[in-house]
């Protein structure tokens, strides 16, 4: 299997289990998924060393320093048909998500803060070869 193929570069891809999805999004590159699990993938994280891809929809080890590193704040939701909500309010903006689990409401915020810095990198790209 060829991981480009799988996972565009530009965007993160829904077909993706959400722990890769949030590695691709943090800077992890070159994914393969082992042979004979669903969830259990391997990659090159950010300093380009081959690893198993953490769960971060599952592990607090996995996702807290990223809580802390992106400044998220979580809180329960109850009036909400999911329970949780992640919120990071930075640069002019505020991006929220929900889940099922406070892990899971943290990995959908993630997407949306790169999908959101993703385009500003663009439209920033964009004006630099206009002018």
């Amino acid at each position: 299997m060829e991981p480009e193929k799988d996972r565009p570069e530009e965007s993160n891809s829904p077909e993706l289990p959400l722990h890769v999805q949030v590695a691709q999004a943090i800077g992890w590159k070159n994914f393969h998924p082992c042979e004979g699990t669903e969830n259990l993938w391997i990659a090159n994280d950010p300093d380009s060393h081959p690893e198993y891809v953490p769960r971060y929809d599952l592990e607090w080890s996995a996702t807290g320093p990223l809580i802390e590193l992106m400044k998220l704040a979580v809180e329960p939701c109850p009036k909400n048909p999911y329970p949780w909500m992640a919120t990071r309010i930075g640069g002019g903006y505020i991006h929220h998500s929900y889940g099922e689990t406070p892990l899971i409401a943290i990995c959908r915020v993630l997407l949306l803060i790169d999908e959101y810095e993703q385009k500003k990198q663009k439209e920033n790209q964009n004006g630099i070869q206009q002018a």
